[in-house]
């Protein structure tokens, strides 16, 4: 072969092979690109999805429970001692229609039931997939609630500090109850080693401004003056007042009886 001929072969193996190094990684970059793009589409898209059934999710849970963040706000209730013998709950472990304030605003027939060791006021709804889910309310928004026949407000007194009591009255001379449970060791259950006591409640009077405890018909006497005792006394042996025992209306009769014979000139 002339030499010029095969210098000329060489150098067009060499470019060929000089070209093939460019368009290869050319090659590459575009496919990488091309890829990049698909998948970015196709991230995009699977956002647009994602929002779209959250959009729907929400709409159908403010179809539920309406639009309402005020009420709808706390925590999902998880029970923390599912093999506990007995409950944490005021009456029984049951929702039941109640009502609420929080943060002013009054909502009626929401379901409710107070976890009195925990004071904890929780609510039953139904959520966005149809289920229904158990919320434990933010307490620091609730001043006040009903469950059934029992009226509960939030009162901060330096003997206890802020805690919700029931309002057996609440004019001159309020009446209050502190309802509460605890955890004792079991003495029967093979179950658990722990059970829930009974539910128990303390019971106070607002004297002066001030917290004072009763127990009983002498402590209870004994929180007035000396010059109301005796009438006091009289009233309940002849209604056949039991102060541990009484119900909520007798009770309420009673302290409206004590607060007639503040007005009549009692120092109290």
């Amino acid at each position: 072969m002339d030499p010029v001929n095969k210098t000329q072969v060489v150098n067009a193996s060499k470019r060929k092979k000089y070209e093939q190094r460019i368009i290869l990684p050319k090659i590459f970059f575009s496919m990488t690109a091309i890829l990049l793009l698909t998948l970015t589409q196709i991230f995009l898209r699977a956002q647009e999805i994602s929002h779209a059934m959250v959009f729907e999710y929400d709409n159908r849970f403010h179809k539920a429970i309406g639009v309402d963040e005020n009420l709808i706000n706390g925590y999902q209730y998880i029970n923390q001692y599912p093999k506990m013998s007995g409950h944490a709950f005021l009456g029984s472990n049951e929702f039941v229609p109640g009502k609420l304030i929080i943060n002013n605003k009054t909502y009626t027939d929401i379901p409710v039931k107070y976890d009195i060791r925990n004071q904890d006021v929780i609510i039953s709804y139904i959520n966005s997939f149809g289920n229904v889910n158990e919320l434990v309310l933010q307490k620091n928004f609730i001043t006040e609630f009903d469950i059934k026949d029992k009226h509960f407000k939030k009162f901060s007194f330096p003997e206890t500090g802020t805690q919700f009591f029931q309002v057996i009255s609440n004019n001159r001379i309020p009446c209050l109850y502190f309802w509460e449970k605890t955890l004792t060791v079991s003495s029967s259950s093979l179950a658990s080693y722990y059970e829930y006591s009974d539910q128990n409640k303390k019971t106070y009077l607002v004297i002066n401004s001030h917290l004072r405890q009763y127990k009983g018909k002498h402590s209870f006497i004994k929180l007035f003056p000396d010059e109301m005792q005796s009438p006091i006394k009289k009233y309940m042996k002849s209604h056949k007042i039991n102060i541990k025992s009484a119900t909520d209306r007798s009770v309420k009769e009673l302290i409206e009886f004590c607060e007639n014979q503040k007005m009549e000139g009692s120092s109290l």
